[in-house]
């Protein structure tokens, strides 16, 4: 049997701060409405960069609809000889060896009446202290690239009476060094007054061509999210995170629902 860990329902957004957002306290999670279905689990990301021996390496598993609480647990094989997993899914440390190391993480959710779960087996290259190649030139320690996306629109409002139509979004992005990647999103949030109110997974891949991508979705404001934003009297953030070569940077649209005004 493999070690537990336990984790509650957050998008985790590898440590980028968005506007005072905070996972809910601990055994809290977001009131499911009665009779809906709970939201298929999944984990992301799809795969993890390499490391290098001797360096400071952090990478986040997140996890993706379910219901809370989830509990991580490895199943099969091991991390690198001075990388572990945190409570919250972070697998960090500083490896001390290289070689080719998997792994196979399962997350166990708290639906009811049947519980969920999902499971990705994970390959972490390790390159030596010279950065040599551990196998395959694809795999070899590149650059991380620095990029920036502006959502359009960035913020809208929307009349109370058609918060569940559908919404189009246009994600823009550039990326220093100015060179062709894939940017991968596996889901997105739903947050109100710092806490998560719904995540999903909800794929979308963007492609980086000397530097720069346009990719476009529609998205569906969930009931959930509208009851919250009316009862603490709050904007909605709608939060999509891209990753891939090494680093991941986020999405932020806020959502205003406007009340009807009362009657004279």
């Amino acid at each position: 049997m493999g070690k537990m860990i336990r984790i509650h329902l957050c998008v985790a957004l590898l440590g980028l701060a968005v506007a005072a957002t905070e996972c809910p306290a601990a055994g809290q999670q977001p009131a499911k409405v009665k009779g809906e279905p709970c939201q298929s689990l999944s984990l992301a990301p799809q795969v993890l960069p390499p490391a290098r021996q001797g360096m400071p390496y952090s990478q986040q598993i997140q996890v993706f609809g379910g219901e809370a609480p989830v509990n991580l647990m490895l199943t099969a094989g091991g991390f690198p000889p001075g990388l572990a997993m945190s409570q919250d899914g972070v697998i960090s440390g500083t490896p001390v060896s290289s070689g080719d190391f998997s792994a196979e993480i399962r997350a166990l959710d708290g639906c009811r009446p049947m519980q969920q779960q999902a499971s990705r087996s994970y390959r972490i290259l390790v390159a030596d202290k010279s950065g040599a190649e551990i196998s395959s030139p694809s795999m070899m320690i590149r650059q991380k690239l620095k990029v920036t996306i502006v959502p359009d629109p960035a913020r809208l409002s929307i009349p109370a009476g058609k918060a569940g139509e559908k919404i189009p979004l246009v994600y823009k992005m550039t990326a220093q060094p100015a060179e062709t990647a894939i940017l991968a999103s596996p889901g997105v949030s739903f947050l109100v007054a710092g806490s998560v109110i719904e995540s999903a997974a909800k794929p979308l891949d963007a492609v980086l061509v000397n530097g720069e991508a346009a990719v476009a979705e529609t998205i569906t404001i969930p009931r959930r999210a509208i009851e919250a934003a009316k009862r603490e009297r709050a904007n909605i953030l709608y939060n999509r995170a891209f990753s891939g070569r090494g680093t991941t940077a986020a999405a932020v649209v806020e959502i205003t629902i406007l009340e009807a005004a009362p009657a004279p």
